[in-house]
């Protein structure tokens, strides 16, 4: 019988080389952390104040004006204030900050179904009810919901 740590252990194994091998392909970008992570946020937002985008990133403020002058240097995002009050700013995507969450999505679409190439139909939706279960045990202990 397989033990809890090694079924663990296995997890965080594939989750580690999933992002190693994406690494690996595309010159050390993580689209799971940093800046793509506040690209994809700020998806589907029109635009959101950056004390929010803060909480939303689990980072200090002082840490998301730093990420942001990156982003804005790459013309991904502009910080404009608030026409309702001037101490506010507001973070939105540029057309280039939109075409590159495409384009990320994209490649991230490759790399998911390369990773999960090895399971057959059966086994991708017996994996994913197995995590549902998971992150449910975790929300539900967390006093979250989906």
């Amino acid at each position: 019988m397989v033990k809890d740590e090694e079924v663990v252990m296995a997890f965080y194994d594939v989750h580690r080389l999933n992002r190693r091998s994406y690494a690996l392909r595309h010159d050390g970008v993580n689209i799971y952390k940093g800046q793509y992570h506040c690209l994809f946020v700020l998806e589907n937002a029109e635009a959101v104040a950056q004390k929010e985008l803060a909480e939303l990133l689990h980072i200090r403020p002082t840490s998301v004006g730093e990420l942001l002058s990156r982003l804005e240097q790459k013309g991904w995002v502009r910080r404009t204030s608030s026409k309702t009050d001037k101490r506010k700013i507001l973070v939105s995507l540029t057309d280039m900050g939109k075409a590159e969450v495409k384009r990320a999505r994209r490649e991230n679409a490759l790399v998911q179904g390369e990773m999960l190439s090895p399971l057959t139909v059966e086994e991708k939706e017996a994996f994913y009810r197995i995590l549902e279960k998971i992150r449910s045990f975790y929300l539900e202990t967390e006093g979250e919901e989906r």
